[in-house]
This record gives structure tokens, C-alpha cells and sequence, in this order.
């Protein structure tokens, strides 16, 4: 898959979740996408194997009173793929190499 290019909508979830957007509706907010976008992504990227999920415990989302989170982290796959994706971007656009 290193080949392909990564589309806008799957390299901004990945990048959000490269720079700390763990759950869902941050990562929602962090890319101002739909959450039904979102959330079909996040199943497919994790289903590759470039993200891996986690439910955080009952007790924190009770005490907080609100839904469980499913937190998500970039696998080193995904990680591979996403610095190759935004390589490739800033070769097209011109933009300058940086960190992150």
C-alpha cells in the first residue's frame, strides 16, 4: 500500500491523530470533517492496520458521565504511511520540509 496515494480526508484523520487527537469527536473537531466520514475511516484505517483502537474504561466515561471514547494511535505502519503521504504533499505543493 506504500505506493498509493493517501487521500486529503484519510491523511488529515491520520495527521490529527499523529499530533494527539486520540478519539473520535477530537479528531471530528481537530479536521472539521463529518463524523460519519470520520468514523467509517477510522474503521477502515484500522482494519489496514495503520491505526490501533482502544475503549477506554467504563468507570472514567461514568464518572464523567458520558459515552465511552475509543481512543486511537498511529501503528508504525501508519506512521510510515502518513510521513510518506506529507512528503509527497509538500513535494507537489512546494512546501517546505519540517518537523511533524
Amino acid at each position: 500500500m506504500g505506493n498509493r496515494t493517501l487521500g486529503v480526508v484519510t491523511l488529515a484523520i491520520l495527521r490529527s491523530i499523529g499530533l494527539g487527537h486520540r478519539y473520535g469527536a477530537d479528531i471530528v473537531e481537530a479536521t472539521d470533517l463529518g463524523s460519519g466520514t470520520v468514523y467509517k475511516t477510522l474503521s477502515r484505517l484500522e482494519a489496514r492496520g495503520w491505526i490501533s483502537g482502544r475503549w477506554e474504561d467504563p468507570e472514567v466515561a461514568e464518572a464523567e458521565k458520558r459515552p465511552r471514547r475509543r481512543f486511537y494511535t498511529l501503528t508504525p505502519e501508519g506512521d510510515l504511511e502518513t510521513t510518506r503521504a506529507l512528503a509527497r504533499v509538500r513535494r507537489l505543493t512546494g512546501a517546505p520540509e519540517t518537523a511533524g
